[in-house]
């Protein structure tokens, strides 16, 4: 067998993907599904190998002069003959090292922190959406107008009111031995029964469980929310590209602020999920977000997509043996060995972390806030009446007859 040099692997540490732990003997150990893939390849590949983890444990970026950082720099440099560490496929980073075939793919998602629990004021509307409370103004009104055609010795003002009382289940218009004043009688009726038990059933489930405040599912309403700034949103350096030159304007804004605000993540919080919140959103690859959020009720994973990359071996020219590496990874792939290591990596954080259940405050009674809304009309047409009542006693005693 023909003898190469000690190929020298450059790696980097992420939390449940790659750990690097150095034994009693004083031998580099590699953990995490992403390590103990890179130990089968280099198994497989029957050669002497040093594992060499990147200073910075940053993947690196291009400077302005040309020269790369991170374990791309240690690439450009020939400080390494081989590199892995969930290294995604770039055109920029193919100028600098070869990349071997594509042994997975990932998907760039967001992870935000699920919105509280909001009590609006006039809560008691929510049951409908705007279009409805629309329609049923409208159709009130029309109502109004045909039973004054139907019933003209009822003024517009008497009639309003005897049908408002419809909707307290009180009694209505008189019935009239006119057949199509009967009719409409009945369609008014069956309106107002339907109308009523649907609002009061949909607001006694909004009493029981609480609306949420406004949150964020797709990076078009992320770029809207931020837009508005509302919210803010972190990125790795690796996805800028796809915001800034995509063809949607809100993604493409998107991108212009994190970078004016330098919204990126640090290589000290990689793996972290630092920059999660409920008003802060990081962009993230989705099995790292399964990883770190899967036993958390409390935070939401996006199924919107900003964009999915390949992710491969980089080699320096000096590599022995790029085809034999590419066979290796085809077999590998076709046997699904990654997706099964991620799984049981998936498996064991779930068995070793505690789950996290968003506690649900049930109350016995409502309080005032769930019913402020209604205090407040209520005193609103206390003031009103009130005030009309003012202005007919100073009226009654300015224009009434001197006796």
């Amino acid at each position: 067998m023909e003898r190469h040099p000690k190929t020298k692997v450059a790696v980097l540490s992420l939390p449940h993907a790659m750990s690097i732990n150095i034994s009693e003997n004083g031998a580099m150990e590699l953990g995490g599904f992403e390590g103990q893939f890179l130990q089968v390849v280099l198994e497989a590949l029957e050669i002497e190998y040093e594992i060499i983890p990147e200073k910075e444990n940053a993947f690196g970026h291009l400077q302005p002069n040309g020269t790369w950082t991170g374990i791309m720099g240690m690439m450009q440099r020939g400080d390494a003959d081989l590199a892995f560490s969930h290294l995604t496929v770039t055109e920029e980073r193919i100028r600098v090292a070869n990349f071997s075939d594509v042994y997975t793919t990932t998907a760039c998602v967001f992870a935000t922190v699920m919105p509280e629990n909001i009590k609006p004021a006039f809560g008691f509307l929510l049951p409908f959406d705007l279009t409805v409370w629309i329609a049923v103004l409208l159709t009130f009104c029309i109502m109004i107008v045909l039973f004054g055609i139907f019933q003209s010795k009822y003024s517009p003002f008497k009639i309003f009111f005897r049908l408002f009382a419809n909707f307290s289940k009180q009694d209505s218009m008189p019935v009239d031995d006119s057949l199509k004043y009967k009719i409409l009688l009945l369609t008014w009726l069956f309106f107002v029964t339907v109308i009523t038990f649907s609002w009061s059933a949909t607001l006694l489930s909004f009493i029981v469980e609480p609306i949420r405040d406004n949150m964020v599912r797709t990076f078009r309403e992320l770029s809207k929310a931020v837009q508005k700034g509302t919210h803010k949103a972190t990125f790795y350096n690796l996805s800028l590209p796809f915001l800034l030159n995509s063809e949607d304007e809100d993604l493409k804004r998107l991108g212009e602020i994190v970078v004016r605000n330098k919204w990126f993540v640090q290589a000290s919080e990689r793996g972290t999920g630092a920059q999660v919140g409920s008003r802060s959103v990081q962009a993230i690859h989705r099995n790292e977000a399964k990883l770190l959020f899967g036993n958390r009720d409390d935070v939401y994973i996006s199924e919107d997509t900003l964009h999915v990359s390949p992710l491969a071996f980089a080699y320096g020219k000096t590599f022995c043996c790029p085809s034999k590496l590419n066979r290796i990874l085809l077999r590998l792939s076709g046997a699904g060995l990654h997706e099964k290591l991620l799984r049981n990596s998936l498996l064991k954080v779930f068995l070793e972390t505690p789950r996290k259940v968003e506690t649900l405050t049930t109350e016995s009674s409502l309080s005032i806030t769930d019913l402020i809304g209604v205090f407040m009309l209520l005193g609103f047409g206390l003031i009103v009446s009130f005030v009309i009542f003012i202005g007919e006693v100073l009226f009654g005693n300015v224009f009434s007859p001197q006796k």
